[in-house]
């Protein structure tokens, strides 16, 4: 919608007069097929909007708390078995320094940063601040389900184990903060071997972020989803790679995918 044109429906008129009354009776199917696919393709061309598209918010942002295994079955070592999510807990009070498995606030304050950041460098778009959205009374009276206690995900520090609302609360939210439309955010970050083994090898970082676009009649998109493979690969010795080295792999893959997101959907 939006996309038919003064312009076009101008041209239209005009060809349907010269055709007369009595072709446009006989040609009444063609006008409408030819109406309703200008329509159909301009809708499916359109999405870098800017105009009026400030300010907006962040809903909710959260990601997995430890950096696991890519699974795509290459490479498989059958000698090492994949944990449950009891395993994971021994594993994180095992392995108290492994920055994999503490590090998922700093990535997602990153994303929060880099978001706000280019949203307003590309973009041009404005999103409130975290505390004026937290503080908020329609956010506030949210509850997170009982269920969402149990999940295995880690949500930006002060936002509530909320992943998704219905339309009317949506529409609350932002009229009373006079937001033109949300985001939800859904990250998996992980470490995928790229060559040879667990033992001896190369391993990369993976990043997959998952954009849900609330709009401001209060419903929400399905996911857009992007993922980035960082091109610099940690050796793998004896099963020991640079676990500090992989983490610090992931803000610029953060970075590329939220900048790949903003120039697709808001660049004019």
């Amino acid at each position: 919608a939006g996309l038919i044109t003064a312009d076009f429906t101008f041209w239209l008129a005009v060809f349907c007069e010269k055709i007369g009354k009595k072709m446009l009776k006989k040609n009444r199917f063609f006008c409408l097929l030819f109406l309703f696919l200008s329509f159909i393709t301009g809708c499916n061309s359109t999405k870098k909007v800017t105009k009026n598209a400030s300010p907006m918010a962040i809903f909710s942002m959260s990601s997995n708390f430890s950096i696991k295994w890519h699974d795509d079955g290459f490479n498989k070592d059958e000698n090492i078995k994949k944990g449950g999510l009891l395993s994971e807990q021994i594993n994180k009070l095992i392995d108290k320094k492994n920055p994999e498995n503490f590090s998922a606030e700093e990535r997602l304050l990153k994303a929060d940063e880099i978001f706000r950041e280019k949203m307003q460098e590309i973009a041009n778009i404005q999103i409130i601040n975290r505390e004026d959205f937290l503080s908020s009374e329609a956010y506030s009276e949210q509850v997170a389900s009982i269920f969402t206690y149990i999940d295995s995900r880690a949500f930006l520090s002060g936002y509530q184990k909320i992943q998704s609302i219905g339309r009317k609360k949506a529409r609350i939210i932002m009229q009373e903060l006079g937001l033109k439309g949300m985001f939800r955010f859904d990250f998996n970050f992980e470490k995928k071997l790229v060559q040879g083994n667990k033992w001896n090898g190369e391993v990369s970082a993976l990043a997959e972020m998952k954009v849900f676009i609330i709009g401001a009649n209060g419903k929400e998109s399905r996911p857009i989803t992007y993922t980035s493979l960082s091109p610099e690969k940690i050796e793998i010795s004896g099963k020991n790679y640079d676990q500090q080295a992989l983490v610090d792999l992931f803000p610029a893959l953060i970075e590329n995918l939220i900048s790949k997101f903003i120039m697709d959907y808001f660049l004019e």
